[in-house]
């Protein structure tokens, strides 16, 4: 079901962001914002938003005026104290976030140097190398097993 863009949460920070920014149009706004000019509409009609580019770009403004349209557009000051629960909040969460794609990193590490054991112990076993994705023999969840060598089917 599509939502009307009244509706739609991000149509109005993508508003608040155009006010900050003091640009009246989409394109302006991806092109301080350094993204495709598809991205804005993009934003609106999945209802959804690049929050970390967005508080990257924006080095001083009220997170809670931002995503909720409450309080001043610009935050007081930069200390620990003037900082909203929202704004500790999203912080947290986008420290999470940091934590979370190193650790994913290091995973994809772990799996690569597991596919490169896999790949010397087919090697060893059988004799040559398995391209991407080739396993030996027939070994698909849905077939049996399969030696090439002994083919019953060709005897028939």
């Amino acid at each position: 079901m599509q939502t009307n863009s009244s509706q739609n949460a991000i149509y109005f920070v993508v508003e608040r962001l155009r006010s900050y920014f003091q640009v009246d149009s989409n394109t302006a706004l991806a092109e301080i914002l350094e993204v495709a000019q598809s991205t804005i509409p993009t934003w609106i009609s999945r209802n959804t938003i690049d929050y970390k580019l967005i508080i990257a770009k924006c080095d001083n403004i009220n997170l809670n005026w931002l995503m909720l349209g409450e309080g001043r557009m610009l935050r007081d000051g930069s200390d620990d104290e003037n900082k909203s629960f929202l704004e500790k909040d999203v912080e947290t969460l986008l420290r999470r976030v940091g934590t979370l794609e190193a650790k994913i990193l290091d995973l994809k590490k772990k799996c690569e140097l597991q596919h490169n054991e896999i790949q010397r112990l087919v090697q060893a076993e059988f004799g040559f190398k398995a391209a991407e994705g080739d396993v030996p023999y027939n070994s698909t969840p849905d077939k049996p097993t399969q030696n090439p060598h002994n083919d019953e089917s060709a005897t028939e």
